[in-house]
């Protein structure tokens, strides 16, 4: 049982201090990521931007919010990038539901899965959908990425950035 509290964690802390001083916007940001379970900004930081979007309610301008506190210079991703992470997050989730983790990551890497003519309906539109995801995505980031975030994906909603920290 975890017995660590909202204080404990410095995210949350500076959210307070955010949103005391009426910066709101990034105030809900970093609440948004303690409850993923990010601790510090460091950890923020060392985040892809595909690994922060994919953060249940963490869209482009609450990852702007974030990003600008660790670097000034960042630019956000395209509104393209942006639209196919939420593809793919969205795809993903679907395609769990029938698929097992181990055949989405060899779509991800190439390999083509063999669908069973005799499936649900529902099963063969998960892995066709999945697929376009994936083709979506790839211009705009990694396959290690896109793995990471399904390998979270498959652990449960809410643990994505916690298993992404542990796994990098």
């Amino acid at each position: 049982m975890d017995t660590r509290t909202d204080t404990d964690n410095m995210l949350y802390e500076l959210a307070q201090t955010m949103a005391a001083g009426g910066n709101h916007p990034v105030a809900i940001a970093l609440r948004r990521l303690a409850r993923a379970g990010y601790t510090n900004l460091d950890k923020v930081d060392n985040a892809s931007d595909w690994t922060l979007l994919s953060i249940s309610g963490m869209g482009a301008e609450r990852l702007r919010a974030v990003r600008r506190l660790t670097r000034p210079d960042w630019q956000p991703p395209s509104p393209q990038a942006v639209k196919a992470a939420s593809q793919f997050l969205t795809a993903a989730r679907f395609a769990l539901r029938f698929w097992s983790q181990e055949t989405l990551t060899a779509l991800i890497e190439g390999s083509v899965p063999e669908v069973a003519a005799d499936g649900l309906h529902e099963s063969r539109w998960a892995i066709e959908l999945f697929s376009t995801a994936v083709g979506e995505a790839l211009p705009y980031c990694r396959p290690e990425e896109l793995i990471g975030v399904l390998n979270a994906e498959s652990c449960g909603f809410g643990q994505t950035a916690v298993f992404l920290m542990e796994s990098s």
